[in-house]
């Protein structure tokens, strides 16, 4: 039952997509409409029309779904932060295990036991952020928030569920200060992190502060026992304001501290449950050598230490190589090292490094994932490589690398809801020979 009247199109929604948005033909046209649920007939309005597919905006529902839920936040439809808060979570989850489970087929992948699905908190789990804002004339206000959906306009936002708590008494009384500032209208971005004591704020700002803007922001540090950062152009800008404080987290008995400009996850619970997964998954003895590819500061690093016999990690970030020395001395891990490399040259330079000396290796790259590393690596040695990937499709090419190139199997997969609320989800590939 799908037909146009004016202008607009009435819908029945067939199934849903990669990105969870429903999906509906209508003659010989596609439509993406986001918000949407199989089985529910919309109206809706075009807005875009990318490739040979009409992305709509939902207009109303005329046939509901049984299981659609009504979203927690009142931005929901506008904002792009979160897309799945229509679905109880329960079907989330369904959804992200079948995507996972789809992938693995269709790169042919060998393995058919059940996946374990990691959850916890729904929501205000999200311990730091990077929200945009801007002074809009027309409102006479600085607004702030995550992009709108389908459009470069940042929506005019008064709360986000997904934020921790100790962010969100923070996030929203950030625009009054900034409009009583002399760079109101030239403050593109905020960044805000907690380590559950303390936030940390990140000013990005365009024009130079005025002393007088100096001392506003530290009264509003005072008052609400916040930090302060300012930055005016790249991350290496990145400087403080009157006196703060160390930030840390606790995982697997360790306390690791990062800056607020720092690569952490962002949802304390998964990390922890992650960790420990693969310290299991690990199963290290005192003579065991593991390589840690892509350690950031030591997440995995400085647990995995606490039961072998040495570990290396290797990132190319300076400031956190820095940090996950100084991470691996506070924790008396003396058989930790970490060194800096481009693990994404193509010829990486780690000649110096004796790679049959380690047994184990974990991989916890970037989205892009990490095929340049492993076509170059020699893994002869390595009984067991452990895949921690935020990106599921590039890990299932990295995957059929490492079982066709070195033998590998995979003995078990698991996927962690870092991202409740999102499409987004995290995994863990265990590989054995």
């Amino acid at each position: 039952m799908n037909y146009i009247v004016k202008n607009t199109y009435l819908l029945t929604i067939e199934n849903l997509s990669k990105d969870a948005t429903g999906q509906a033909s209508c003659g010989n046209k596609l439509f993406s409409v986001h918000g949407a649920l199989p089985g529910e007939l919309v109206r809706v309005k075009t807005f875009r029309k990318k490739l040979n597919t009409y992305q709509a905006s939902l207009m109303n529902i005329l046939r509901q779904s049984t299981v659609r839920v009504n979203p927690h936040c009142l931005h929901f439809n506008i904002c792009s932060g979160c897309n799945l808060q229509h679905m109880p979570y329960g079907f989330q989850l369904n959804f992200k295990l079948n995507s996972l489970k789809n992938l693995i087929k269709e790169a042919a992948l060998d393995f058919d036991r059940a996946i374990s699905v990691i959850k916890e908190e729904q929501v205000g789990y999200r311990l730091k952020a990077r929200l945009a804002m801007k002074w809009v004339t027309k409102k006479e206000k600085v607004v702030i928030g995550f992009r709108e959906r389908g459009s470069g306009y940042i929506t005019d936002s008064s709360t986000c569920s997904v934020l921790h708590e100790r962010l969100q008494k923070i996030v929203f009384k950030l625009p009054a200060l900034v409009e009583q500032t002399s760079v109101k209208n030239a403050a593109p971005q905020i960044e805000v992190v907690t380590d559950e004591r303390i936030v940390a704020i990140i000013l990005r700002h365009l024009k130079p502060l005025t002393s007088d803007d100096l001392t506003k922001l530290l009264a509003f540090c005072q008052e609400f026992e916040v930090d302060i950062y300012l930055q005016n152009g790249g991350p290496e800008t990145v400087s403080k304001i009157g006196e703060v404080t160390q930030m840390y987290y606790e995982v697997a008995g360790c306390q690791l501290k990062f800056s607020p400009n720092s690569f952490i996850q962002v949802n304390r619970d998964i990390n922890n449950r992650m960790v420990n997964i693969v310290l299991e998954e690990m199963n290290l003895n005192p003579e065991d050598c593991v390589i840690d590819f892509f350690c950031g500061l030591g997440n995995f690093s400085i647990p995995l230490a606490k039961h072998a016999k040495k570990v290396l990690g290797i990132e190319f970030d300076s400031d956190m190589v820095k940090l996950a020395n100084e991470n691996a001395a506070n924790n008396k891990c003396r058989n930790a090292t970490f060194i800096k490399s481009d693990l994404y040259k193509s010829e990486i330079g780690l000649d110096s490094i004796c790679l049959s000396d380690y047994n184990k290796i974990i991989l916890d790259p970037p989205r892009s994932g990490a095929a340049v590393l492993i076509s170059q690596l020699n893994l002869e040695a390595a009984s067991l490589l452990i895949y921690v990937s935020c990106n599921a499709s590039t890990l299932m090419n990295d995957a059929k690398i490492l079982i066709c190139k070195y033998g590998y199997e995979i003995s078990n997969v698991f996927l962690l809801d870092m991202f409740p609320q999102t499409i987004h989800f995290e995994t863990i590939m265990v590989f054995k020979k």
